[in-house]
């Protein structure tokens, strides 16, 4: 972990403690169903199963990736375990690092 607080005055996506840098642009982040974080410009929506309409099936398509580091320096997605009881309730709105109080930081994760 390095602490690139000083360096990072863009938008940050906090994780179990740990701050991933994001682009400027970003201003929501939510995860899907099968534990893979994206961002996106503008507020998200449900998509709905084509032949069940009540079943949602994840979020809107116009959605990015927030990619890591692996230890072999590939960019990669992030993905980790469901942080609520619904993969519904994990929209959340970022978070400016200016506002933040030094924080760990990935090494080299911004999408």
């Amino acid at each position: 972990m390095v602490d690139t607080t000083k360096n990072n005055k863009g938008n940050v996506l906090c994780i179990d403690g740990i701050h991933i840098p994001l682009p400027d642009d970003a201003k929501f982040v939510m995860q899907e169903p099968n534990g893979v974080w994206y961002w996106t410009t503008r507020r998200p929506r449900f998509i709905f199963d084509e032949y069940e309409k009540t079943k949602e099936i994840g979020w809107m398509h116009k959605k990015n990736p927030v990619f890591v580091e692996s230890e072999y320096k590939h960019q990669k997605p992030l993905i980790t375990e469901l942080t609520a009881p619904s993969w519904m309730e994990t929209l959340q709105r970022v978070v400016t690092a200016e506002l933040m109080p030094a924080q760990r930081f990935l090494a080299g994760s911004a999408s």
